[in-house]
């Protein structure tokens, strides 16, 4: 996940901006795991939770409410189409665009009596999604080290490809304690791709 108190927009942009993200200037917490089959079109998928990741975007003295994240996704050790996940992009489906679901409380544990606070953000245009071809990277659909912002669906796992979801805007105060955090994809296809076990393969966040 991008460190940074306002993620950038994709736009405009120059070769292997998301790479310069994932080598630079990502969070040090970090997580790896092992996707579920894809089986049907449509359906709604949960990644595992990435709450410690977020903690350190929020908790970092200049974050604001209402301003950018940006998840990073990538380093997966699939190298074949049945070992790729699709999923919907805001190109093709914004009302099934990737988002981005953040419970927390405004201190550690609610202790001040409060409840926990739900904020969902969304993907907000076709341009707040993107995917990039790293070096040696097989089986993706960039060149390497191109940002490719108009894809009809987004491929992970594919290629050890790096896949950029920016949310424009994530209503989460500065320090809050954050609880859980996922991320929610549509699934694109579950075809001829997607339906190898990744037993033993890893995914980055």
């Amino acid at each position: 996940m991008q460190k940074s108190t306002n993620a950038s927009v994709f736009t405009n942009q120059g070769n292997a901006y998301l790479r310069s993200l994932w080598t630079g200037v990502s969070t040090t917490a970090s997580m790896t795991y092992s996707p579920v089959l894809d089986d049907t079109v449509g359906a709604l998928v949960t990644a595992p939770d990435i709450s410690h990741i977020v903690q350190q975007v929020v908790g970092q003295a200049d974050w604001q409410a209402n301003k950018a994240m940006v998840v990073l996704f990538g380093g997966s050790t699939g190298s074949t189409e049945q070992q790729r996940r699709e999923y919907e992009s805001y190109n093709t489906s914004p009302d099934q665009a990737p988002k981005l679901v953040i419970t927390y409380c405004p201190i550690p544990a609610c202790s001040d009596g409060s409840y926990p606070t739900i904020a969902t953000a969304r993907v907000g245009s076709s341009t707040d999604d993107a995917e990039e071809a790293v070096p040696g990277s097989t089986n993706s659909k960039t060149n390497v080290s191109e940002l490719y912002i108009d894809s009809s669906d987004l491929w992970l796992g594919s290629g050890n490809q790096i896949v950029g979801l920016r949310f424009p805007v994530v209503h989460v105060p500065q320090g809050a304690f954050v609880l859980a955090a996922v991320v929610k994809f549509w699934v694109d296809d579950a075809g001829s791709c997607c339906n190898a076990d990744l037993n033993g393969l890893r995914w980055r966040w």
